[in-house]
């Protein structure tokens, strides 16, 4: 395991503990090292996701796609995102891409 993943793991652990914001900040020092970092991004755009920031989640989980198009839960969690805005026919084509 690298020392990004150590570090994402322990934003992991922040994120899942309600402490968002040290958990955002923890991703965005990452995606300073590495700006496409998939993981990171996506779990960014989950955190707009559930501080109710559905353009953002979008955002930044649509970005999280085109970096790994293969990531199951990308797309999962942004059909959920589009759900929440009231756009199913968004969220059933993610849905049925993986």
């Amino acid at each position: 395991m690298s020392d990004i993943d150590h570090i994402i793991e322990t934003a992991l652990t922040h994120q899942r503990d309600g402490r968002l914001e040290e958990a955002a900040d923890i991703y965005r020092k990452v995606l300073e090292i590495d700006p496409v970092h998939a993981d990171a991004i996506h779990f960014l755009g989950m955190i707009a996701y559930a501080q109710k920031n559905y353009d953002e989640a979008i955002e930044l989980i649509g970005k999280a796609i085109l970096v790994n198009p293969s990531a199951a839960d990308f797309h999962i969690n942004i059909a959920s995102v589009f759900l929440a805005t009231g756009n199913a026919k968004q969220a059933k084509s993610h849905a049925l891409t993986h």
